[in-house]
């Protein structure tokens, strides 16, 4: 029997055992790296596509395709019979010019394969033994478009002006040279398939689970295959359609295993990640941390606990103890903590220089591990106003007027002026100036960058010397030289701190209001209303227990606040996130509007 033969009839074998999994074994694409004994068989594949069926001939390669369509049953095959035999002509040719075809031909003919088998994907059997094929071929040209965009000498084919598209699929006209990266085209290509396992999905029936040999069996598979190549890509945001059809028409995530249901709620978490909409990436990642197991997938917690924690740090949620009990988490705690320590300290000046990765190490080794988890940007852009709530704290308390006990004195609310911040802020500044000084020796020089060289025309006149990177003030007819700060951690302007209150105050983060004072700006108070007068150690801790001190009125709990506000809003329900409750009362989403009446009747 030849070695084409052979191929076909264990095909054919796994076809008519419902056996996708082993069909899966035989399409080896990367078969090149396997181990010598493995990859003998397709090496006289090989051979022997080239000797009987060579590349160029219409004749042969007729005869080819002839050959796998009577070989393959159709009446095993069924509905399938078409797409499926195209998938498998497809793959002799992809091994037949295996030896010549570049990266990106490779890539193209894997899709094309990929494609076939979706195609094949149906609702009646075999249909659903192509699920395990298009997730192995869809893997492979993952790992292959992911060389693509690492080495664009990979891609193999230039159009004539030496630009290359940007798509797998892509023939070079106009509306290929998009900005689509070859993964992203491959979960493109995943999605379809995908959408094809929706359409045969009932959604007025979703509460029964699926047959082991349904389509629907393969669902959370095919979805999650599809979101982790979008998260490779960088465009989790991708998923966005797939999440709303699998709100709209899909069986609860309960019926599917555990390792899916772990799988999904991580990268349904990324989502909402990626979408600064933390208080559902909490709901998602704390729920798959919860059903992951401690000892077995001691790896996969530990990818969970990473956006865990910087979910939980974004809203106000400062973790400690998990930093220390569990396991997974002791290879990834030491930022962490550094960035609750500066938080809790309202260390602002050291939080800029914990977030800056573009400095030396050791002050960027927490921030590139950040920004390389991809987790920088979120806590960047969040964390900030956390930390100028926590120096606002602690100056109200060191510095602020807490109340008077006084008898004969009138009763006042507690207070704290913009003076105090804006002092303690430029103590915070220097010292990371300082720290910063002393860790590079001086060499660090952040003015260079562009932000920095950028002046506005409406500031031109200002005294400000761009080429020499110096400040001249006139000040009694007399240059006043200020030397000019090589750190890029700048003192805060009144206008600043005056923005941070109002910022926190209009997000429900302190409770009081603002009394401006004009023209000196740092003289305004931020007032906490609604506090107990002080009178007697008795009544302090009655007031305590009450909650009636001015820290908890003025200075609420962050997480109280933020989830409130998302409950309120949505009731905390998780779009994508299909439980048993949600799939009852879904139904058909029809509306009976028989008993409707015009509006004034």
């Amino acid at each position: 029997m030849s070695t084409i033969d052979s191929f076909l009839q264990q095909i054919q074998h796994g076809i008519t055992t419902h056996n996708g999994r082993r069909i899966a074994d035989f399409l080896v694409l990367n078969f090149d790296n396997l181990d010598p004994e493995k990859q003998k068989p397709y090496q006289d594949l090989h051979n022997e596509l080239n000797s009987r069926y060579p590349t160029n001939n219409n004749n042969k390669d007729a005869q080819l395709s002839n050959k796998v369509k009577n070989s393959l049953s159709s009446e095993a095959l069924r509905s399938i019979h078409s797409p499926f035999c195209e998938a498998v002509i497809g793959y002799f040719r992809y091994v037949r010019d295996f030896a010549g075809d570049s990266g990106l031909l490779k890539a193209r003919k894997i899709e094309r394969v990929t494609k076939q088998c979706i195609a094949a994907l149906r609702e009646d059997q075999p249909g659903p033994t192509m699920i395990p094929v298009v997730l192995y071929l869809t893997n492979v040209l993952r790992q292959i478009s992911i060389n693509l965009d690492r080495d664009p000498e990979l891609r193999g084919l230039n159009s004539g002006d030496g630009s290359t598209t940007s798509s797998i699929g892509g023939s070079g006209g106009d509306d290929d040279n998009i900005s689509i990266s070859y993964v992203e085209q491959t979960g493109n290509t995943l999605r379809e398939a995908f959408m094809k396992i929706v359409k045969v999905t009932n959604p007025t029936n979703r509460i029964i689970p699926p047959a082991p040999d349904h389509l629907l069996s393969g669902l959370y598979l095919m979805l999650n295959s599809c979101m982790r190549i979008y998260q490779h890509a960088g465009k989790l945001r991708n998923s966005e359609s797939i999440l709303q059809q699998l709100e709209l028409r899909c069986p609860p995530i309960s019926f599917y295993p555990a390792a899916q249901r772990v799988t999904f709620l991580y990268y349904l978490g990324l989502f909402y990640f990626t979408s600064n909409q933390f208080y559902r990436a909490l709901l998602c990642l704390q729920t798959a941390y919860e059903m992951c197991p401690k000892r077995a997938c001691n790896t996969q917690r530990q990818m969970i606990l990473i956006h865990l924690l910087a979910t939980n740090i974004c809203i106000g949620r400062l973790p400690r103890n998990i930093l220390l009990y569990d396991l997974a988490a002791h290879p990834i705690s030491r930022p962490f903590a550094e960035l609750n320590q500066i938080i809790r300290n309202g260390d602002i000046g050291r939080f800029h220089v914990f977030m800056d990765y573009t400095l030396p190490s050791p002050l960027s080794d927490s921030a590139d591990w950040l920004l390389r988890k991809r987790v920088l940007l979120q806590l960047k852009n969040r964390c900030e106003i956390l930390v100028w709530r926590s120096l606002i704290y602690r100056a109200t308390k060191y510095a602020g007027f807490l109340g008077s006990s006084e008898e004969g004195r009138q009763a006042s609310m507690p207070y704290v002026r913009y003076s105090h911040i804006h002092q303690a802020a430029c103590i915070s500044y220097a010292r990371a100036r300082q720290m910063v000084y002393d860790t590079t020796g001086g060499s660090v020089d952040l003015n260079s960058g562009s932000d920095n060289e950028y002046i506005d025309p409406e500031f031109v006149d200002s005294g400000y010397n761009s080429d020499e990177h110096d400040n001249y003030h006139e000040a009694g007819g007399e240059a006043c030289y200020h030397q000019p700060d090589h750190t890029g951690l700048h003192d805060p302007t009144p206008e600043e701190i005056n923005g941070v209150f109002l910022s926190l105050i209009s997000q429900g983060l302190l409770k009081g209001f603002v009394h401006h004072s004009y023209p000196d700006l740092l003289q305004s108070r931020f007032a906490i209303p609604g506090v107990r007068r002080p009178q007697s150690k008795a009544f302090d801790s009655i007031a305590t227990q009450a909650g009636h001190t001015w820290k908890d009125v003025g200075f609420p709990s962050i997480f109280e606040v933020i989830r409130e506000r998302e409950e309120a809003s949505d009731g905390g329900v998780v779009p994508g996130w299909v439980t048993e409750e949600k799939a009852k009362r879904s139904g058909g989403r029809v509306i009976n509007l028989a008993g409707a009446r015009a509006v004034g009747q």
